[in-house]
């Protein structure tokens, strides 16, 4: 859909489109990559320049709070982390991590997902979630939240690394 649209604003204000992050993601259904390519092609059959560019790696950067549920971090930085010392916030969101909708979390699962910046925590960089909670004794969504408050107001800045795609969609 988001293909498409772009392709009809591209068309209606007769001005190229240039597709970002394209490639195929392995939490869309099967065939969704090679539908938008089609729509692609078709737009360029038509007349209109539609270019596309993609990370050239396998896996993309996200923050380490985007695991969880988006109303946590809402507001200014204290008022999030002042949710997520609160017991029923995080049983809130440990059964979202034990009924995930976040993509991250259904594609990748913790063990796919790799710390890589902590500045109050580098000792956990680039260990996985998995290991990070093993390490510290405490289900995963704990040791998450923890991790956020001991980074402080900054929290958002704490960011981790993905599958984005798989080397041979890349190619």
């Amino acid at each position: 859909a988001a293909t498409a649209e772009a392709i009809r604003i591209g068309e209606a204000a007769g001005a190229p489109v240039q597709l970002s992050h394209f490639a195929p993601r392995p939490y869309a259904p099967r065939g969704t990559f090679e539908r938008c390519l089609e729509l692609v092609y078709a737009a360029r059959e038509r007349g209109l320049a539609v270019t596309i560019d993609t990370f050239p790696d396998v896996y993309g950067p996200g923050p380490v709070a985007a695991l969880l549920p988006s109303w946590i971090y809402e507001g200014r930085p204290a008022e999030g982390l002042a949710r997520l010392q609160q017991s029923e916030v995080r049983e809130a969101i440990r059964e979202a991590f034990e009924q995930p909708t976040n993509y991250l979390l259904r594609v990748d699962g913790l063990a796919g997902l790799v710390l890589t910046y902590a500045p109050h925590n580098p000792e956990l960089v680039n260990k996985s979630f998995t290991a990070i909670a093993n390490l510290r004794g405490q289900e995963a969504y704990d040791a998450i939240c923890d991790l956020l408050l001991a980074e402080g107001e900054d929290f958002y800045t704490a960011l981790l690394r993905h599958i984005y795609a798989s080397e041979a969609d890349l190619h």
